[in-house]
């Protein structure tokens, strides 16, 4: 597994964070069904920390989310956490038990950390509109909320 990748997206949601202030952050937005850049934020992290939580014991479950409101409702917080989970991610792989309310899963670390990613870029790419929304989209570059599959194939367009 490609890790500089993995943690490459981590540090734009953290680059993000860092340029936003809080009023952005807790903005209930229209854009985003009422919810905030800060409760996708948190939903991002919080699935990462559910991984590191499972590893040890190679059970893993999403939907044990503490749904921490500090996350949520500061940058900083929200910032520090990012570190933690950017700097903790590089493991072994090894088999894991997915634990959900569709049934368990077996899997594996390196493919819920892809699944982890997968599901960043995805709020990534809502946090995008939600930028648009307030006017700034500045504050991202064009690879922001982007798969790269998506990236690879508009270079390959453009060349």
């Amino acid at each position: 597994m490609d890790f500089k990748e993995v943690k490459k997206i981590i540090d734009s949601l953290k680059d993000l964070i860092l340029k936003l202030d809080n009023q952005d952050y807790v903005y209930r937005q229209d854009s985003l069904s009422g919810s905030t850049i800060g409760e996708h934020s948190r939903h991002i992290i919080e699935l990462f920390q559910c991984l590191e939580k499972g590893y040890s014991s190679a059970k893993v479950s999403y939907d044990d989310r503490k749904r921490n409101s500090s996350i949520q409702e500061n940058t900083k917080v929200a910032f520090d956490i990012l570190e933690v989970v950017k700097n903790s991610i590089i493991k072994e792989d090894k088999p894991v038990l997915l634990k959900s309310s569709f049934g368990d899963i077996q899997t594996s670390y390196y493919r819920e950390v892809l699944y982890c990613v997968e599901h960043c870029i995805h709020h990534q790419a809502l946090i995008r509109v939600a930028l648009i929304e307030l006017g700034k989209e500045d504050l991202i570059d064009n690879q922001f909320g982007v798969a790269p599959s998506t990236l690879k194939h508009r270079n390959n367009v453009h060349a």
